[in-house]
């Protein structure tokens, strides 16, 4: 550079505007070097999902989740603090219809910096018509409630119990199940809550995403009861009276014959059976049908507190049979009883279809020797053993006379003969 240039006005006094412009010159320099060594360029490179804008509300795509590399470039300290959330990528679909097609991604960036790549810079997605189809929504309920609490989980209440999916045809036919999740761990109150729908595939995977769920959560409730101790006890029908002259009663059923008792334990513990309210049969001639409360202590409650009680009556029928006397009762140790040669005459009544059937041998007489501790004869009343429903009528004779002989000294005198007889 010349002399004659250092001679211009512009750097000459008074003003040295040379030098000013010089010195700003340099000062600019100095600036951008030292930013460049403490704040370098720098790289960076996001997963970023890609979002899928002015879809047609008639179509759906099967593939909804899509992602982009997106690298920029910008300030070290910039890039440092940046993250996939400060980014978005999107494609506008305004137009597409069903079938194949590759639209560009677009990236929205983050101040102070500039794209170096994106990859892919297109999507190749399919769009197929949307289907809606409705699904009954299962609760899976797990856990137990606390402690003599208990869950009536066979009366589950949803609302609404059914919900409509919308997706692909193709997505639709992957769908195993639709369901709510509900844990009742500990509860000692019923449970009632919304909950959000899932959609399961037919492996158990979990879908949702994949679909629009209509309406998207719905009501669960769980009754939740207080377990009080109970017993299973039997039921027998009060009858009070008796059945028209000529009938009698076959027999008694009672609907249900047993019922669930809940209340203190220890009283509990004494009930071996409960007895309906009176019912007074007198005079009734036919088959009759009586809706009676059970009674009980207000101690207790009851699972039902009504049984259905039924009492066959039918005419009385009458038979006469002869059997031989063969049987003993309770003959005492060390005697034998000697019985008569005796046939017993026997009339038995009882309802015409029990008469029926009756079998003659299940009529067995007998006599019992029940308190007699010595040998000897004694007269006894005949016995019989008869089949249910069968009543005795009359019997000829009525009594008996038997023989009981000491057993030890029976023996002893065949002993005896047995050697007179030896010796002779």
């Amino acid at each position: 550079m010349g002399s004659d240039f250092w001679q211009k006005e512009i750097w000459q006094p008074p003003r040295f505007i040379g030098y000013k412009v010089l010195a700003i010159l340099l000062a600019m320099v100095i600036w951008a070097y030292v930013t460049v060594r403490d704040n370098p360029l720098d790289e960076g490179t996001f997963a970023v999902p890609v979002e899928l804008r002015n879809l047609d509300e008639t179509l759906v795509t099967p593939e909804t989740s899509y992602q982009v590399q997106v690298r920029v470039q910008g300030a070290a300290n910039i890039i440092g603090e940046l993250s996939s959330r400060d980014f978005t990528a999107y494609v506008d679909l305004s137009g597409m219809r069903a079938g194949e097609g590759s639209p560009r991604v677009q990236v929205d960036l983050p101040p102070d910096v500039s794209l170096v790549s994106l990859s892919p810079e297109s999507i190749d997605l399919t769009l197929e018509a949307k289907v809606s189809e409705t699904f009954a929504v299962v609760a899976n309920v797990s856990g137990e409630p606390a402690e003599n609490y208990t869950a009536l989980l066979e009366n589950l209440l949803l609302s609404p119990q059914e919900v409509s999916l919308s997706a692909s045809a193709s997505m639709i036919e992957q769908v195993g199940s639709v369901v709510v999740n509900a844990d009742i761990s500990d509860l000692e109150s019923s449970y009632n809550r919304n909950l959000p729908v899932e959609v399961l595939d037919q492996n158990g995977n979990n879908i949702t995403r994949e679909f629009t769920i209509s309406p998207e959560s719905v009501n669960l409730v769980v009754n939740v009861l207080y377990e009080e101790p109970e017993a299973t006890v039997a039921v027998r029908a009060n009858l009070l009276g008796e059945p028209a002259e000529g009938y009698q009663i076959s027999y008694t059923v009672i609907e249900p014959n047993t019922v669930r008792a809940f209340g203190d334990l220890a009283t509990l513990g004494t009930l071996y059976y409960l007895l309906t309210e009176p019912i007074d049969i007198s005079g009734i001639s036919r088959t009759t049908s009586y809706s009676v409360d059970i009674e009980h202590d207000s101690n207790i409650s009851l699972a039902q507190e009504t049984v259905t009680v039924t009492v066959r009556v039918e005419p009385v029928a009458t038979q006469t049979y002869t059997r031989n006397l063969l049987h003993t009762q309770n003959v005492a140790e060390g005697l034998e009883c000697l019985l008569p040669d005796e046939v017993i005459e026997i009339e038995v009544a009882g309802p015409d279809t029990a008469m029926q059937g009756l079998d003659e041998t299940r009529i067995v007489p007998y006599v019992d020797c029940a308190g007699i501790t010595e040998p000897g004869d004694y007269e006894l009343p005949v016995s019989f053993s008869l089949p249910a429903n069968i009543d005795l009528v009359r019997a000829t004779p009525e009594t008996v006379t038997v023989t009981l002989i000491d057993t030890a000294t029976e023996s002893e005198g065949d002993g005896e003969t047995a050697a007179e007889e030896e010796g002779a």
